[in-house]
């Protein structure tokens, strides 16, 4: 019913104001010099805001429940990525949770 940017807005305000109840930033006792805030933002935008928002794009394009389905796939696409961009390897044991979540999201298309 509301707009994925105005929707996004609040989930993100809201769980800022959580996290600053049980962080406080006075605690933070790291350097804060530019190429870290450089990074924290560029994770912000990338690993935060904008998947949220294209989360709620889907769920208003093809309904909550095939947008839950797609969303499944994430772990998937990330261990991917990390195979290929970062050359990461996977144990027997990662590649069977691969395969479950596979297997999930398979049969939860069936339904």
């Amino acid at each position: 019913r509301h707009p994925p940017l105005v929707v996004n807005t609040y989930v993100l305000t809201f769980g800022t104001l959580m996290v600053l109840l049980v962080r406080p930033p006075l605690a933070w006792q790291g350097s804060l010099d530019w190429p870290v805030l450089a990074l924290v933002v560029t994770m912000a935008i990338f690993c935060t805001i904008m998947p949220i928002f294209l989360y709620l794009t889907g769920i208003r394009r093809i309904g909550a429940g095939r947008a839950a389905i797609v969303s499944n796939l994430e772990p998937i696409v990330t261990i991917m990525l990390a195979m290929t961009v970062l050359a990461e390897r996977l144990e027997g044991i990662q590649f069977l949770g691969v395969l479950a979540v596979l297997v999930g999201v398979v049969l939860s298309e069936g339904e």
